[in-house]
């Protein structure tokens, strides 16, 4: 088959072919978002504990006021997800002592 004729058919791809091309784009796609959540996770944990405009940790949770439990809820989210799927991938260690108050907010202590 030449790649300049084009009189000659195609041969459509057999379902196994196509079963192969399938799983290759799960895979692909399976892998990336595997990826991403774990570069959240670890974007956000440096935002928070070693913020690159010089915020100590207590400036970034007096700036997310009372939704500040919910980043701990959804890191935590992140985390379990993430080495649900390949164990010990992802450190969910805080560097700092913290206490996620009633209204939301967060107050961060000592470092750990």
């Amino acid at each position: 088959m030449s790649i300049i004729n084009t009189d000659q058919e195609r041969t459509p791809p057999t379902t196994e072919q196509k079963q192969q091309q399938t799983v290759l784009r799960i895979q692909r796609q399976a892998t990336q978002l595997f990826s991403q959540m774990g570069q959240t996770y670890e974007g956000i944990k440096q935002s928070v504990w070693s913020n690159q405009q010089g915020l100590t940790p207590q400036e970034v949770f007096d700036a997310l006021g009372t939704n500040g439990a919910e980043l701990f809820q959804l890191s935590a989210l992140l985390v379990q997800t993430v080495n649900a799927a390949k164990p010990d991938t992802l450190d969910p260690a805080q560097p700092y002592e913290f206490t996620i108050n009633e209204d939301g907010t967060v107050t961060v202590g000592d470092p750990v």
